[in-house]
């Protein structure tokens, strides 16, 4: 009889984080940590939509900078909502263009964050979005 113990392996809770300012990145990123979720960082909107075609098993919300490089977060978040539909989105900009407010009404968004935010609201937005089971470590 063995003493080993073997434990199921539990895929982390992803959140796909795609903005291409890293001071912001590294803000959200430090936010999902807290609430005991593992990010996926990214800097383009072209990034994110090939991350979710590739893992969108183990995504449970993305998290996309409205303003980006090569694709921006909206047109991205129209393709990843066909490539995923399940999945929460939640757009955050400084200024969102107003040609992107039509776009932005189409889509099935868990919130939108206007930058700067305190990240206590992204934080509880993200919680939201997932569901239960996250954790809320200290700061």
């Amino acid at each position: 009889m063995s003493a080993i113990t073997l434990m199921p392996m539990v895929a982390p809770r992803l959140v796909l984080v795609a903005d291409d300012e890293t001071a912001i990145q590294l803000l959200v990123i430090r936010a999902i940590d807290q609430l005991g979720l593992v990010a996926l960082p990214l800097n383009d909107g072209a990034a994110a939509i090939m991350a979710v075609a590739a893992r969108r098993a183990d995504l449970i919300c993305a998290v996309l900078d409205i303003t980006m490089p090569i694709v921006n977060g909206v047109d991205a978040a129209r393709v990843i909502q066909r490539l995923a539909p399940d999945l929460a989105i939640v757009l955050m900009s400084g200024q969102v263009p107003a040609d992107y407010a039509d776009h932005m009404n189409q889509l099935r968004l868990a919130g939108l964050l206007h930058k700067p935010f305190p990240l206590a609201a992204l934080r509880e937005l993200v919680r939201h979005a997932v569901g239960d089971g996250v954790a809320n470590k200290p700061e």
